[in-house]
């Protein structure tokens, strides 16, 4: 956004801009149609002096994005439109069972347009898959702990996302106050298992020792890729490995 903001500075031809992050802007009037909040998405609404300012000023900017300004987002120049939205003028959806498959065939629907000469800023609505961590919680040690699945999706959304705790007054406006985990703990997955959750009793508890990371959708995920491995459901192979160390014991104190 800040780069994005330094096109825009000092330029003659504009009266102001607003830059929202995170969501669109406010529908100030009633043939806008909102952005839904997302983090991924930022805009500036830019007012111009006149008419043929906001055409230079679209020119400029639309010359400067083919270029390469802002090649780290997807950027779009364009007016307000009157009636109904309409997103883009032409849409195709590609449905399939693989999302590979309808990922390559987009793809190819993509370079057909772009062949068009017709066709301006072809693009896809879903590009590149995103990484993500799925985390396989140990019940029974959640459990021993007092603490449910429930708690530790709210603790770890407070350590990473951050929740609001108050606001403060910044001249007319009003700036929430986040807490949450330093960058150092909560931006590198690599370290996710480092994080501590608080148990009932007040212990602090790393999240490593209830939970793994894991490349799985859900448990029940997991626990068939599991089976189909070692032959067994993690359940009975976390009760074959603790089976020989009950059994000394109870040898041992029969011995005693």
């Amino acid at each position: 956004m800040k780069k994005a903001e330094t096109l825009l500075k000092d330029d003659p031809d504009i009266s102001t801009y607003t830059a929202y992050v995170g969501q669109g802007s406010p529908r100030f009037w009633l043939g806008l149609n909102p952005q839904l909040p997302d983090e991924a998405f930022a805009e500036i609404v830019i007012l111009s002096k006149d008419v043929e300012a906001r055409e230079r000023i679209k020119a400029r900017l639309e010359k400067a994005v083919a270029d390469g300004a802002l090649s780290e987002a997807r950027v779009r120049v364009d007016r307000f439109n009157f009636g109904p939205p309409v997103g883009f003028p032409v849409q195709f959806r590609v449905i399939g069972p693989d999302a590979r498959k309808v990922r390559d065939i987009a793809y190819e629907v993509r370079e057909v347009m772009r062949a068009n000469s017709q066709v301006i800023d072809p693009h896809l609505d879903w590009n590149e898959q995103a990484p993500f961590l799925k985390l396989v919680v140990d019940q029974d040690r959640v459990r021993a702990l007092g603490l449910t699945p429930q708690d530790i999706s709210q603790s770890l959304s407070m350590l990473i996302s951050g929740v609001p705790i108050t606001t403060v007054r910044d001249g007319i406006e009003k700036v929430a106050v986040v807490a949450r985990a330093v960058p150092e703990e909560r931006l590198d997955l690599a370290h996710i298992g480092d994080l501590t959750l608080t148990a009932r009793n007040g212990v602090a508890v790393p999240l490593s020792q209830i939970a793994l990371a894991a490349g799985f959708s859900d448990q029940s995920h997991f626990s068939r890729i599991f089976r189909r491995i070692a032959g067994t459901t993690p359940a009975r192979f976390r009760q074959a490995l603790a089976s020989p160390v009950v059994i000394h014991l109870d040898a041992a104190r029969r011995i005693r």
